[in-house]
């Protein structure tokens, strides 16, 4: 009896293209544990071994490009890092689907959202499979946002996102095909001083 071929992997694409004006210095790479606020996104994401891992970088790329270089993480650059996270979504799906064009999906952290550990990701790998076709997204109050996995019938729609909204649109269009991931408590954004603060205070 012949095995079943291998599963496509999942490709994780990790936003972190901003300036962070609001935070008033490079956030990206601030302190955080033995790591940096991106560095602990992309350990929790390499740690869950769900597929290769891309960092879109834009802002500071001469900075950041260099501490991550040798994390086996695949490096996007986002020229057009101005225009927000619908910009970075599209020149990261772009990219990962170059270099893996038979991807299984595509899941979009965020590079400061340094909470998510790698058995949340997992979660969202089973919801997945659980639900074939589905856009698996975090459920925030009444919509959804990231961390949001999604199949490959939705990479045309990634590819023509425009503006800073990122994937809110597509989402609130497509709120019929989601599933909801429930890590709200996770689920915390680092843009300001006062919460760089907060975080490590925890």
């Amino acid at each position: 009896m012949s095995r079943p071929d291998k599963e496509p992997e999942i490709a994780i694409l990790i936003l972190a293209a901003g300036a962070a004006t609001r935070m008033g210095s490079v956030k990206q790479l601030l302190p955080f544990g033995e790591n940096s606020l991106l560095g602990s996104v992309i350990t929790q994401a390499q740690a869950s071994q769900i597929g290769p891992v891309y960092c879109v970088l834009g802002a500071h790329v001469d900075l950041i490009g260099p501490t991550i270089q040798t994390s086996d993480v695949q490096i996007i650059f986002n020229p057009e890092w101005q225009q927000g996270l619908g910009a970075s979504i599209r020149a990261g799906v772009q990219g990962a689907l170059k270099e893996h064009p038979d991807s299984g999906g595509i899941l979009i952290l965020l590079g400061d959202q340094v909470l998510i550990q790698a058995e949340h990701i997992q979660k969202i790998q089973t919801l997945f499979h659980e639900n074939p076709g589905k856009i698996i997204a975090s459920k925030y109050g009444n919509g959804y946002g990231v961390p949001v996995f999604f199949p490959p019938a939705f990479f045309g729609e990634l590819l023509n996102l425009k503006g800073d909204q990122g994937a809110k649109q597509l989402l609130k269009a497509q709120h019929k095909h989601i599933i909801p991931f429930l890590g709200s408590d996770l689920l915390v954004d680092i843009d300001t001083p006062e919460d760089y603060a907060h975080l490590i205070g925890r």
